[in-house]
This record gives C-alpha cells, sequence and structure tokens, in this order.
C-alpha cells in the first residue's frame, strides 16, 4: 500500500527561513528547490520501481511550482 504526502501542504519549505539564499540570475530572487522521494520502512525486492517512483515524484513536484516537496511513503509488512 502507497501514501502519498505533499510536504508543501504541510507548511514545510525546503528553502525557507535561514536557507533562503539569493540568485541574482533568477526572476523569483531566490534559490528555491524540488524534491522527490519515497520512504520504506523494509528493504524492498525491487529498488529499480522504488528509484522510478521517487524521479516520477520529482517531476510532480517541479510541476506544482517553486519549493515544493513530494514523497510516497510505502506502507504494509516487510516482504517474505
Amino acid at each position: 500500500m502507497q501514501a502519498e504526502h505533499n510536504l508543501s501542504h504541510s507548511g514545510y519549505s525546503p528553502v525557507s527561513g535561514p536557507l533562503a539564499l539569493p540568485h541574482k540570475h533568477s526572476d523569483y530572487h531566490r534559490i528555491s528547490v524540488s524534491v522527490g522521494g519515497i520512504t520504506c520502512g523494509f528493504a524492498p525486492k525491487d529498488w529499480r520501481s522504488m528509484i522510478k517512483q521517487a524521479d516520477e515524484n520529482l517531476y510532480q513536484a517541479k510541476a506544482q511550482g517553486r519549493n515544493k516537496a513530494i514523497c510516497t511513503v510505502e506502507q504494509g509488512s516487510q516482504p517474505q
């Protein structure tokens, strides 16, 4: 079972506060970041599918705008 969390909706901003670094060549005037990730409470049998999911999460975060983070949480029991 998978659950997806958009960290941006929880008020989390990966580059806020003291990390808001200036970027003179950006229209936004500071560095922004997009993050895609996946967590799993056990060692998966198929690492490639996890990497693919994290990559898809990254592109989804980028599509939503600046300073977004999308993380999929793999839930369930450890594979046997």
